[in-house]
C-alpha cells in the first residue's frame, strides 16, 4: 500500500443549502497513529537537483482536444502552465502514444492487442534514460521479492503449470510451452498464478473507526507479517495480501519465468516488470522494447481481477491500460517520469491532476479538488456527471482526489438528489 488516499465515508451532517459555505478541510491523508507501517518511498523519486531535460510527456489527442475544447463549464479552469494547443511538437501522434526527448516512442496497449515485436538479442532504446528505468528493479512498497527463494519460485510455477485445475489457463492463453512465452502470455500467466494463489487479505485492511481512521493493531501486525514473508509462503492456503503484494507476487513470478526461458529462443528478453502506484493502489505494467527501439507498454491489475474466491483461474477479465481508465494510465506514466528524472515532472503533474476526463480544475494547495474548486468549475451537478462516466474502480480513484470536505458536500448532493452514495473504497483497493 502506498499512501492512503483522502477516501472519506462521513456522513454529512450540514444542511447542504448552507455547503458553499463549508470551508475545506486539511485532508485526512496521514493518520497521526501512522496507521500502516510507514515505509521509506522506494520507487525512484526526483531529487532537488534535478538532470536536464530528458523527456517531454505528451497529453493524448482526447486530453488535448479538451483542453481546447472545454464541454460547458466542467473544464473552465486555466489551462495547465505548458500545455498548448499550438504546440506541433507531438502532433500527428498516434492515439495513447507520446514519444520521449530522446527519441523512443512508447504506445500503450490493451492486454488483447499486446503482442510486441521480439527478439532474442537485446534491445537498446533511444532513449537510454529509460533502458536504465527499464533494467532497475523496483523495489516495491514490501520485502517479498527481495526475500524470494528463486529455486521455490520456479517449483511453485512449474507445479501450477502442471496441475490439472491450470489447464483452461494453459489453453485460453495459447501456452504449449511455459519455457516459450510471449510477453503477453508471460504477463497474463504471473497475473493468473497470483490470483489463484490469493484470496484478497481484509483483515490487514481493518481500521478502527471508518476509511480515514488508523488501521487497528491486529491490522498493522498482519501488514508487517505479509509484506516481509518471501515470495513463495503466498502460495500457502493461509498466507494473503493486499495490492502490494498482489503486484510484487507478479513481479517476482516474472523474473522467475524470464530467467526459465531458453536462451536460443527467449522472446522476454526485452520485456521488464514496473510497478506504478496512485494513490492508494499498486498493479503492473509491462514494458517490450521491440526490435526497432520503441516500446510497447501494457498493464494488469491482479488485485482488481482477482474474483477472491478460491475457483481456480477465474478471473473478471478487465484491462486497466488505458480509454476510460486512464487514471491508471496516468499514474504509469508519472513512475516513468520520476523514474527517468525527466523535467518538467511539474507540467505532466498538471495533466494528471486536470487532465483525466474526471474535473480539469486546478487542485487546492493541499494536493486536492476542494469544495471551490468545485463550484467554480460548474458546481457539484458537474462534478457527479464527470464521476459517474468512469467505470468502478476509476471511480475510486477519482473520489480520492476530492478534499474530504468535497467528499462529504457530494455524497449529500447525491442523497438529496436520490442516488447512492460513491463508493469510497473498494475491499481489494489497497
Amino acid at each position: 500500500m502506498t499512501t492512503t488516499a483522502a477516501n472519506s465515508d462521513r456522513t454529512a451532517q450540514q444542511n447542504f443549502a448552507s455547503a458553499s459555505e463549508l470551508k475545506t478541510t486539511s485532508a485526512a491523508n496521514q493518520d497521526a497513529e501512522s496507521p500502516q507501517p510507514q515505509k521509506q518511498v522506494k520507487h525512484d523519486s526526483l531529487v532537488q537537483e534535478c538532470p536536464p531535460l530528458l523527456c517531454q510527456p505528451v497529453a493524448p489527442a482526447s486530453l488535448q482536444t479538451g483542453l481546447a475544447n472545454p464541454r460547458e463549464k466542467a473544464l473552465l479552469a486555466k489551462r495547465p502552465q505548458g500545455i498548448s494547443p499550438t504546440d506541433t511538437s507531438q502532433q500527428n501522434l498516434e492515439p495513447n502514444v507520446y514519444i520521449t526527448t530522446g527519441g523512443t516512442r512508447i504506445k500503450a496497449m490493451s492486454n488483447q492487442d499486446y503482442a510486441p515485436r521480439t527478439t532474442t538479442r537485446r534491445v537498446m532504446p533511444h532513449d537510454k534514460a529509460v533502458h536504465a528505468y527499464l533494467e532497475k528493479f523496483d523495489t516495491g512498497d514490501a520485502d517479498n521479492v527481495e526475500n524470494m527463494n528463486h529455486h521455490l519460485m520456479k517449483q511453485h510455477i512449474l507445479a501450477y503449470a502442471a496441475n490439472p485445475l491450470s489447464a483452461p489457463v494453459i489453453e485460453r492463453l495459447g501456452i504449449n510451452d511455459i519455457r516459450d512465452l510471449s510477453p503477453r502470455q508471460a504477463m497474463l500467466l504471473c497475473a493468473q498464478i497470483t490470483q489463484d494463489n490469493n484470496i484478497y487479505n481484509d483483515d490487514a485492511v481493518e481500521r478502527v473507526n471508518g476509511p480515514q481512521s488508523a488501521y487497528t493493531s491486529e491490522a498493522r501486525s498482519a501488514q508487517t507479517h505479509m509484506d516481509n514473508i518471501p515470495l513463495q509462503k503466498f502460495f500457502r492456503k493461509n498466507e494473503n495480501g493486499v495490492c502490494r503484494n498482489y503486484a510484487e507476487m507478479v513481479q517476482g513470478i516474472f523474473i522467475v519465468l524470464k530467467a526459465m526461458q531458453r536462451p536460443a529462443t527467449s522472446q522476454l528478453v526485452n520485456t521488464y516488470v514496473k510497478l506504478p502506484e496512485s494513490h492508494n493502489h499498486m498493479w503492473n505494467a509491462f514494458y517490450t522494447i521491440e526490435p526497432s527501439g520503441h516500446i510497447a507498454v501494457s498493464q494488469v491489475d491482479a488485485t482488481w481481477n482477482d474474483p477472491s474466491s478460491e475457483r481456480h483461474g477465474e478471473t473478471d477479465g478487465s484491462d486497466f491500460t488505458f480509454g476510460d481508465n486512464r487514471v491508471r494510465d496516468y499514474f504509469r506514466q508519472k513512475h516513468l517520469l520520476e523514474g527517468t528524472g525527466n523535467r518538467p515532472l511539474e507540467r505532466f503533474e498538471n495533466m494528471l491532476d486536470r487532465g483525466i476526463d474526471i474535473l480539469l480544475v486546478k487542485f487546492a494547495a493541499d494536493g486536492e479538488i476542494d469544495c471551490s474548486e468545485i463550484e467554480k468549475a460548474g458546481g457539484w451537478a458537474i462534478l457527479n456527471e464527470e464521476i459517474g462516466r468512469l467505470p468502478a474502480p476509476t471511480q475510486v480513484e477519482a473520489y480520492a482526489m476530492l478534499s474530504p470536505m468535497a467528499q462529504t458536500i457530494l455524497n449529500v448532493w447525491r442523497t438529496t438528489h436520490g442516488l447512492p452514495k460513491i463508493r469510497t473504497e473498494h475491499p481489494q483497493h489497497n
